[in-house]
């Protein structure tokens, strides 16, 4: 009797553990598999005649420019599913030469919400619930110094992969003082480097300068007046980053 006893305790006690693992197994089951149907309302102030949505991780719906949305007067539509809590996303008016950087972090739980483009391609997520995802941006200092033998009567700077000032081109007018020209940019604190093109406006221009540093504080880029002559950038300046 006592024996089976024993055995008895020695089976429950196992059941007892089954059955509390189990449960913790179906919910990180359900965790990993869970999918919401998330409304996207786009409001963009940049007159975008088509305006369409990529995604990944966790949202898939389509290559590049990704699903075209419907609406009007700057305001658009879309319903997406996501698989997980959270999914990334790029507003772009249709593959036509505009585009947010990366948006990311989405919640999808929230089961909708709205993205606010300003004109400077900056962004704004807003949830139901009043809650505001916004870009953390840090301040950097560009300066762009010219070779004496560099005749320009203005310097631009156009940038991109700063997620929150991206411009299009010809992107801002710099400020000239002590022969060299200065523009202060916000850049998001998710990003290690940006890229950027220095140029007249008139023709005369930079190589792409890209991998410049988002960590080591304001940067000078410095034209010593030699040119490239790869293919693609033949006539360019070449340009020299210090920080």
């Amino acid at each position: 009797m006592r024996l089976f006893i024993k055995k008895f305790r020695s089976v429950f006690m196992t059941l007892v553990v089954l059955v509390g693992v189990l449960p913790v197994y179906s919910m990180t089951a359900l965790a990993e598999d869970s999918q919401f149907t998330v409304n996207i309302e786009v409001d963009s102030s940049l007159g975008w005649g088509e305006v369409a949505l990529y995604g990944w991780d966790g949202i898939d719906i389509g290559a590049w420019p990704g699903t075209k949305l419907t609406g009007s007067d700057n305001k658009y539509t879309t319903n997406v599913t996501v698989s997980g809590e959270t999914f990334n996303c790029i507003v772009n008016n249709n593959n036509n030469d505009g585009q947010t950087s990366d948006i990311e972090g989405i919640d999808a739980t929230k089961g909708s919400c709205t993205i606010v483009i300003a004109a400077d391609k900056s962004f704004t997520v807003t949830y139901p619930d009043g809650q505001q995802q916004e870009v953390e941006t840090a301040d950097i200092k560009v300066t762009v110094k010219l070779d004496s033998s560099i005749a320009w009567d203005s310097v631009f700077l156009h940038t991109w992969d700063t997620t929150s000032s991206n411009t299009t081109w010809p992107g801002s007018e710099m400020t000239a003082a002590d022969g060299a020209y200065t523009l202060t940019i916000p850049v998001a604190t998710t990003r290690e480097t940006f890229c950027a093109i220095a140029h007249d406006n008139n023709g005369a221009q930079t190589v792409d300068v890209k991998d410049i540093s988002t960590t080591s504080g304001d940067v000078v880029i410095t034209l010593s007046g030699d040119v490239s002559d790869a293919e693609g950038d033949a006539g360019k300046f070449l340009a020299t980053l210090t920080y």
